[in-house]
């Protein structure tokens, strides 16, 4: 009988157990062709000394192969390899499979901004990209707690064996209150449905409201992943023109429009209540559905947050959406959606199909105690202060090292800077690369626009220290007057 070489030590590293081990070893062998059919194994004490195992497990492995059909065991001879269709098939040419997508796979985009550069990436200094809220910030204490106590009040999980798809109803009572308090809102909590973010709401309002064929109407500059999601149900998205800075939608015609009236991502235009009142009637006259996407309004520098076009709508025509992803931790992925009351049982059922019952409860029930117990407006209130200085701050360094290198947009909300570049495309493409070369990055927000736009630019400073700031702006600086 030939001797069988088995690489049992390498087996070792990638299975926790011997008898495991053994048998894939084993099995490998048989499955490649190198143990024909018909040959005959060592006997279980051979294998046993040969490989410092005990005889148990050799004989276990041994069952498990011919369990498997891979040996027979003749009484009194031996143990031998079977089933020669096995080495065969295997040695056969590997056919890829080309799957064949439905036409709403075709349709799905795969040019996602996906962060990567070519060679190696230079140690980062500072990322004006980074939108999250700083975790050093926040109110960790307070939250664990309402996690906590949110854990000891899950009674709801036992008494609703039913799936239900509209959420906690704690926590859908605590937005309606912040909502009326601090919004001027007068929001039911029968009509708010807890969603996986903004987006997942987007996506159940798109394959419900959106026909193949039919013209969906964005502000410009919109979201990418809304395009993407608008046309890959088949819809078409159409940017609504402007005269003067103001929307106008005289001679527009689309059952769905997409705004972003108290902070337009990413330039951060406010819809003033011309404009508002213009789209309300704009509706009407079409019969047409508005879905507002309330970002980060919340965080506004002067004032009071700007009331949200919901608050104007008194034939119940506008979806009201909302998240907590920028204003507690950007990996909770929990937004809600406001509903008109005729469109509601039409977006639980179409909810019902992808999420029967809704997810994340412990987390639904820490955010209502979170609320409940004035943790959440008193974190708001600490992060617009926040905010407000790194802005001011921020502003202020542009305008020290950089003043001609941008022209700012004039918002008063948000977490980010906006600004068109003042030179040639050539300039800022130089200037970016070196930045970059220098652990400098931003983001960049011509992907947003429906046409080719002038080199423009993000930054973000929510979760960058003010010395960090002015490292990294005063180095922008020494590079800017180097190629300008």
């Amino acid at each position: 009988m030939e001797e069988i070489g088995l690489p049992l030590n390498l087996y070792g590293k990638k299975y926790k157990y011997k008898y495991l081990a053994l048998y894939h070893s084993l099995r490998d062998f048989i499955l490649s062709g190198k143990l024909n059919d018909g040959f005959r194994l060592p006997s279980t004490r051979d294998m046993a000394k040969r490989y410092s195992l005990s005889r148990g497990i050799v004989n276990q492995v041994y069952e498990m192969l011919a369990a498997d059909g891979y040996v027979h065991t003749k009484e009194g001879s031996g143990t031998f390899v079977t089933n020669p269709s096995i080495t065969s098939f295997e040695k056969k040419e590997i056919v890829t499979p080309q799957y064949q997508l439905s036409s709403w796979g075709r349709r799905l985009p795969y040019d996602h901004d996906i962060k990567s550069s070519n060679g190696e990436k230079p140690a980062l200094l500072v990322d004006f990209s980074n939108r999250d809220l700083p975790l050093q910030k926040f109110p960790i204490v307070e939250w664990k707690r309402a996690m906590k106590q949110g854990m000891n009040d899950l009674d709801y999980l036992l008494e609703n064996e039913e799936p239900d798809p509209i959420g906690y109803p704690p926590l859908r009572q605590e937005i309606a209150n912040h909502l009326n308090v601090s919004r001027g809102m007068n929001v039911s909590p029968d009509h708010i449905v807890i969603v996986n973010g903004s987006v997942h709401a987007m996506a159940i309002l798109a394959h419900l409201l959106v026909d193949q064929g039919e013209e969906i109407l964005l502000q410009n500059p919109s979201y990418v992943r809304l395009r993407n999601m608008i046309e890959t149900v088949g819809g078409i998205p159409k940017a609504i023109p402007e005269e003067n800075g103001m929307i106008k939608l005289d001679d527009m015609t689309s059952q769905v429009v997409y705004v972003t009236p108290s902070n337009q991502y990413p330039t951060g235009k406010v819809m003033n209540l011309e404009e508002r009142l213009h789209l309300l009637q704009w509706a009407s006259e079409n019969n047409a559905v508005i879905i507002e996407d309330d970002i980060d309004s919340i965080f506004r520098r002067i004032g009071r947050p700007i009331e949200p076009l919901k608050v104007l709508d008194e034939e119940d025509r506008v979806v009201y959406l909302g998240t907590f992803a920028f204003t507690l931790l950007t990996p909770l992925r929990i937004g809600y959606a406001i509903l008109p009351e005729k469109l509601l049982p039409h977006f639980l059922h179409a909810k019902y199909i992808f999420e029967p019952f809704s997810t994340g409860l412990l987390e639904q029930a820490a955010i209502a105690k979170f609320m409940g117990d004035g943790s959440y407006g008193r974190h708001i209130r600490k992060m617009r202060r926040l905010y407000n200085r790194r802005y001011t701050i921020l502003r202020g360094l542009f305008d020290n090292y950089l003043p001609n290198a941008f022209t700012w947009s004039g918002s008063d909300t948000g977490m980010y800077l906006f600004g068109e570049w003042n030179h040639s495309k050539e300039s800022y493409a130089l200037f970016q690369k070196q930045c970059y070369n220098n652990g400098l990055i931003w983001s960049d927000p011509s992907r947003y626009f429906f046409e080719e736009m002038h080199p423009c630019a993000i930054f973000f400073f929510t979760d960058i220290e003010e010395k960090k700031m002015e490292e990294a702006v005063k180095l922008m600086g020494d590079i800017y007057n180097r190629i300008l």
